[in-house]
């Protein structure tokens, strides 16, 4: 072969590499943009959930709603993947949802699948949620049912403590200063309820076991429900960070996990993801105005979400506007709740009581 002929070939040879390398590099621009879009589609439909899962109530007062949450979660996840109008995409969708979860002060619970026979004598699956799941550990003398406060309920196995009762209630303050458990700190002096950091530690390390234990139960369900949709996926429990966890237990928090989801950019590509929120983080910053305070129901006040004082001037309030700021509330014509918002504009003392 003449020189020419081999300039030639290293000419085909090198704009064959160049068109390989441009369409992997196109893949690749293109699965990664796929991936930040529903990234940022599921950390909004996470962060709309949680805004949702501790709500008022007529009296000023919270509550967690499971179910508000769930809808707005799927809701929003349909809308943003264009599916609203879609029944069997939804249900698909639903498939690679292997964990919603709920933690709450006194336990956690899990939206679960269960199997039931049909009139027509097939097998069909509905999702529901498990009753609240204790987070329980025990040793040798008792069983210890946390909460995410510093309240523990204490199962006295061989009634050391006093012979006669069983069962006891407490924070880890009475546990280790409270005269009633005198007797408890005498028979068990290095218990790790009496050093608040070491009880911490403990309780929060139960707390995440118990979690991880009925979640990979829950997945390993849904993975035998999942195949029956036609989803080949092994979805398994990610590794969560412990930091994460610690930080993120201390109030009512909200768990999902999406994963297997196909990325179409790509082939046998996924997108993986999991938030774990806490519901606090939504509600600290959120306000109502209550209309009609004072005698005459001449002026409106604004408090902060589950303030205690909420009503107390005979007004009312509605639930369903929620305002994220003081300036909000000023903006409306509301005085600041000299309790909750005390840096606020607040009611003048001459008037407050027309």
């Amino acid at each position: 072969m003449r020189f020419y002929h081999y300039t030639i070939l290293f000419g085909i040879l090198f704009m064959m590499t160049a068109v390989l390398l441009n369409h992997s590099v196109s893949v690749n621009s293109a699965v990664i943009r796929e991936h930040s879009d529903m990234e940022r589609k599921f950390t909004t439909a996470v962060d709309a959930a949680a805004a949702e899962l501790v709500n008022g109530s007529a009296d000023g007062s919270l509550h967690v709603d499971k179910e508000a949450a769930l809808s707005v979660f799927f809701y929003s996840m349909y809308a943003s993947l264009g599916i609203l109008d879609d029944p069997q995409a939804k249900e698909i969708f639903q498939g690679y949802v292997p964990v919603f979860a709920v933690v709450q002060n006194d336990g956690y619970t899990i939206l679960s699948y269960a199997d039931y026979a049909g009139a027509d004598g097939y097998t069909y699956y509905s999702r529901s949620w498990t009753e609240i799941k204790p987070y329980a550990y025990q040793d040798d003398n008792f069983v210890y049912r946390f909460q995410l406060t510093s309240t523990v309920m204490l199962y006295d196995k061989n009634r050391v403590i006093n012979g006669e009762e069983d069962v006891f209630t407490a924070t880890q303050e009475e546990l280790a200063k409270g005269s009633e458990f005198t007797a408890f700190r005498a028979l068990f002096p290095d218990s790790f309820l009496l050093k608040e950091d070491t009880f911490e530690a403990v309780k929060k390390t139960a707390i995440i076991t118990c979690i991880e234990n009925s979640l990979r139960y829950e997945i390993n369900l849904h993975n035998r429900i999942a195949a029956n949709y036609g989803i080949e996926y092994g979805f398994s429990l990610p590794v969560m960070d412990n930091a994460e966890w610690f930080n993120t237990i201390e109030d009512t928090s909200l768990l999902v996990l999406v994963q297997g989801y196909p990325l179409f950019a790509g082939n046998n590509l996924y997108f993986n993801q999991y938030s774990l929120v806490g519901a606090s983080v939504t509600k600290a910053s959120s306000y109502v105005i209550e209309y009609g305070c004072g005698k005459n129901g001449w002026y409106n006040l604004y408090h902060k979400y589950g303030c205690d004082e909420i009503r107390k001037q005979g007004g009312s309030i509605d639930y369903t506007t929620v305002l994220w700021s003081e300036a909000e509330c000023a903006a409306q014509g509301a005085f600041a709740c000299e309790f909750c918002c005390p840096c606020g504009s607040h009611v003048p003392e001459n008037l407050s009581d027309q």
